[in-house]
């Protein structure tokens, strides 16, 4: 059985930070295929990993000291970014990028603006990737990295045109929907911390 898996990178990372504030673990140099990996045998004695697609974006504006938004100022941010993606990318997986956007939001409380960067593009971007792979017969079994409820109208559409492609989630930490599980059609996963800690890139 040929398994793609299409992960939300940010809605990862999230369950990640969630990990450490809750539980003190620290594991943000996640080794994402030897994690994947480790969960294979619930698909079958058969199955393998047929591709991974990892879709991100990088964070230019913390680099650069923008009086407006000052807490967002790491300047090297997106390095430690890059190199995360760069052991990624060594180990197979396809990293896609999609980008921020810059956004000034208005409290209806106090009246004050404030900046807040928005990703965008994402889950576009996971959506058809989700057909990219049933077009092409590219895998038997498709499993979602993610616990984002926005991409329900994808799924419901690909399950629809392509009956015969199996569709079903793996969930992050802390990251599990019911409306996501309900349309499963395979066994799905929820990530546990300790799973996170075993899988990590060794220290350079």
């Amino acid at each position: 059985m040929r398994i793609s898996f299409v992960i939300d990178g940010f809605n990862l990372y999230g369950s990640i930070v969630d990990l450490e504030r809750r539980q003190g673990l620290k594991v943000k140099w996640l080794d994402v295929k030897g994690l994947l990996s480790s969960y294979l045998y619930a698909y079958g004695k058969d199955a393998s990993i047929e591709s991974i697609h990892y879709f991100t974006a990088l964070q230019h504006y913390s680099t650069k000291f923008d009086p407006d938004c000052p807490k967002h100022h790491d300047p090297d941010k997106v390095n430690r970014h890059r190199t995360y993606i760069k052991c990624l990318e060594d180990t197979g997986v396809n990293v896609h990028y999609g980008r921020f956007k810059r956004k000034w939001i208005r409290c209806p409380d106090c009246k004050s603006s404030f900046i807040k960067w928005e990703e965008k593009e994402t889950d576009v971007s996971l959506g058809i990737q989700l057909f990219d792979i049933a077009i092409e017969n590219a895998a038997d079994t498709i499993i979602l990295v993610t616990g984002d409820t926005d991409l329900v109208p994808a799924v419901k559409l690909c399950q629809h045109h392509f009956p015969h492609i199996k569709i079903g989630f793996c969930f992050p930490f802390n990251r599990k929907q019911k409306e996501l599980w309900n349309l499963s059609t395979v066994s799905d996963i929820n990530i546990k911390g300790k799973q996170y800690a075993k899988y990590q890139f060794t220290d350079p």
